[in-house]
């Protein structure tokens, strides 16, 4: 991409030692992080510096510009657009709050849930690719997950209740009535609006606005 440029500014390194130098840089990047860094490259005249080329694969995030981007994002999944993400981690972070909460709940009321998750997803390091959107289901309110998005929700509620809403063969729903019921009980539970809300969906009740 540099050719010359770039030898210039290692001049005096062997290229096997230049190799093995931003192979211990670049280790804790993931493959996608890397390929974010290329990307930026194409719009760079001159090849950046080892720290430059790490902040370009891993840029600082700042939350309220993610909430932006994941409400955005979110809204235009609704209509079976895909959204502009400009990191998987966002996105997956938006999974775990929901749509109805990152469009109808400030910022300031979720700012510091939303900042844990933020920074849980991208400790991950990896992350499944961003789904296409699927098409909207007919009854009103209601949309249809993809795959990847209905596991990343069950995971989501293995983690934070307990419960495995797919090992219930008994009653398919009994997970999602003990969480509401739970929640609602006088010294129950408190549960994420995002937890709470896929249990009343699963259960088949009338969404309420927390």
């Amino acid at each position: 991409m540099y050719g010359a440029t770039f030898d210039r500014q290692w001049s005096g390194t062997s290229p096997d030692r230049l190799a093995e130098i931003w192979a211990e840089e670049i280790s804790d990047l993931t493959g996608q992080e890397i390929a974010a860094g290329l990307q930026a490259c194409r719009a760079r005249p001159l090849p950046p510096t080892m720290p430059e080329f790490r902040i370009m694969c891993r840029p600082e995030v700042d939350p309220y510009t993610a909430f932006r981007e994941a409400a955005v994002g979110m809204e235009a999944r609704a209509r079976e657009l895909r959204g502009d993400w400009t990191h998987p981690a966002i996105y997956w972070a938006a999974v775990r709050i929901g749509t109805h909460d990152l469009l109808n709940i400030g910022y300031q009321r979720l700012r510091l849930h939303w900042e844990k998750v933020l920074r849980e997803e991208f400790a991950r390091g990896q992350w499944p690719e961003i789904p296409n959107p699927a098409p909207a289901l007919p009854a009103p309110g209601q949309t249809l997950a993809t795959r990847a998005e209905a596991a990343a929700a069950m995971e989501h509620i293995r983690r934070e209740t307990g419960l495995d809403p797919q090992q219930q063969p008994s009653d398919k729903r009994a997970w999602a009535r003990r969480i509401v019921d739970d929640h609602q009980r006088k010294g129950g539970r408190r549960y994420s609006a995002a937890v709470l809300d896929m249990a009343k969906q699963a259960a088949g009740m009338v969404h309420e606005v927390l």
